[in-house]
């Protein structure tokens, strides 16, 4: 049985188990999605699944093994993220203009770490009027 906490591959033999595994559950979802032309939706979701099982066999294809074992956490993306902003110096992320803080400030909001969008356009803006009035 499979240990589902901890995938390994670190031999061509697992990994041919894992592609072959994988190929078949491909196979089957675009076999599935011609059976249900009828319902475009359902067969545009078994294609869908069809490609990225198979694009996770091409990766597959592309490791490199070393003596080293491959660990694949299962765990989704959301339980296994951790918090780093708990470590990072909040004290570098203060604008350059206005000496607010930027920590909280959504990246489409910044023009840089330590700059809000909003400083540097306006900081631009007056450069541009004070290049203009020369």
């Amino acid at each position: 049985m499979v240990d589902t906490d901890k995938l390994v591959v670190n031999t061509d033999a697992q990994r041919l188990e894992w592609v072959t595994l994988l190929t078949k559950a491909s196979d089957f979802h675009y076999d599935m999605s011609g059976l249900h032309d009828e319902d475009e939706e359902v067969a545009d979701v078994h294609r869908a699944w069809a490609r990225a099982i198979h694009d996770a066999v091409l990766l597959i294809d592309m490791w490199e093994l070393e003596e080293t074992e491959i660990v694949v956490d299962p765990r989704p993306p959301a339980e296994r993220a951790t918090n780093v902003t708990d470590e990072v110096d909040k004290s570098a992320w203060v604008c350059k203009l206005c000496d607010k803080s930027t920590f909280e400030t959504d990246y489409d909001y910044l023009a840089a770490r330590d700059m809000h969008l909003e400083c540097a356009l306006k900081e631009e803006m007056k450069e541009e009027k004070n290049a203009k009035s020369k």
